[in-house]
Formats: C-alpha cells, sequence, structure tokens
C-alpha cells in the first residue's frame, strides 16, 4: 500500500519517490512504479498548459 509521508511517498516502507527532487528524477525502486506516481503525480494536462 501506498503512502505519503512528507517529503515521499513510500511502498511498503520502501521511498518511491523524494519528492524534494524535480518530477522524482532520484528513484529508490522500480521503474514501473515510478512512472506510475509520475503519471499521478504530474498529468500532462499541467505540463502542457505552461
Amino acid at each position: 500500500m501506498a503512502h505519503i509521508r512528507g517529503n515521499r511517498i513510500e511502498v511498503n516502507s520502501q521511498t518511491i519517490i523524494n519528492t524534494d527532487d524535480i518530477a522524482g528524477t532520484r528513484i529508490d525502486s522500480r521503474d514501473g512504479l515510478f512512472n506510475l506516481f509520475k503519471v499521478l503525480c504530474f498529468p500532462s494536462f499541467l505540463t502542457e498548459s505552461v
């Protein structure tokens, strides 16, 4: 189960994304989970409107 704790997202007590890093560029776990969270946290409509 995923949890957001302060500045990071954890799955099973492992840090997946440290949100202090821009767009979660530091990946502490599998790329598949990172890509899932990237899509959820940074939807394309936000980046397209910039």
